[in-house]
């Protein structure tokens, strides 16, 4: 009976990580940043989930997180197209993320507070990916949370979250605009200055080192892995950044939270700076 309570935030999870797939899918649209045959009647309620190729509507048996998807085989009932893997993929990483925020800071606030920062963390980083951008319908209530968590003093101090969402977005501002001066383009959007602002709001201003660190090794791991199967990446690449910084944080997030286990006597204090 123990594992009961942790089987149902694990369930819980999986459900609320279908929802964000329905947001990572037509939230571009309606945030008008992507285009659908469907936008005149599209939201994130209705209409009801469909295949992407064929467009015939799911059964209730199709909605059931990661099983439906393994039941199918990743492909449709109806035209048999292949499933994105990223449906399931989400699905299991919040999933993962409820049980996470719950082992590391208990049956409290603080837990639903990890687990709805890195829910919008996750969804900025997908959405990245597919789209190229990172909505402020996501960034903006990443700031947000992270200064009323500083405001409750969730992870850090209400000054440290200030100081790293103002850092954050300064140092990637600064960069974007000495490298348009220099090169007459654009190498980072302004989305990811908003991004690392949340970031920083959520950790603190001293953990923005570690996040960029981890963001950058991440980069390289998939730049690495693409030179790899052969595909060409130069200089004048465009490679989207959220998604790294989607991991990064979210190391460096669950990192910071850990520090918080009764059993860690370790400081983060190589990489962040926790005010008590």
């Amino acid at each position: 009976m123990l594992f009961v309570p942790y089987i149902l935030i694990f369930s819980f999870g999986l459900c609320l990580g279908s929802f964000l797939n329905v947001v990572i899918s037509r939230g571009p649209v309606l945030w008008g940043l992507a285009h659908s045959a469907h936008t005149e009647r599209l939201g994130l309620a209705s209409p009801r989930s469909q295949c992407a190729s064929c467009h015939t509507p799911l059964k209730s048996w199709h909605l059931i997180p990661v099983f439906s998807w393994l039941a199918l085989r990743g492909r449709c009932a109806w035209c048999r197209e292949r499933i994105s893997i990223r449906y399931p993929l989400v699905e299991l990483a919040i999933g993962v993320l409820a049980i996470a925020s719950v082992l590391l800071l208990g049956w409290q606030a603080g837990a639903l507070y990890l687990f709805t920062a890195g829910c919008l963390i996750v969804a900025l980083g997908v959405i990245d990916l597919e789209t190229g951008y990172l909505p402020d319908m996501l960034t903006f209530p990443l700031i947000a949370i992270g200064l009323i968590g500083g405001w409750f003093w969730m992870l850090v101090s209400f000054s440290d979250a200030i100081i790293g969402a103002l850092v954050g977005y300064g140092v990637f501002w600064l960069i974007r605009f000495f490298y348009m001066r220099l090169r007459g383009i654009e190498g980072l959007g302004l989305g990811d200055a908003k991004m690392l602002a949340g970031l920083g709001a959520m950790t603190g201003w001293m953990s923005l080192p570690a996040i960029v660190l981890a963001s950058s090794l991440a980069g390289l791991v998939y730049i690495g892995i693409m030179r790899m199967r052969g595909k060409e990446i130069g200089p004048q690449t465009a490679i989207r950044f959220g998604p790294f910084l989607a991991v990064g944080g979210l190391c460096v997030l669950l990192l910071l939270a850990a520090d918080h286990l009764p059993w860690i006597t370790y400081r983060y204090s190589g990489l962040t700076y926790i005010s008590r």
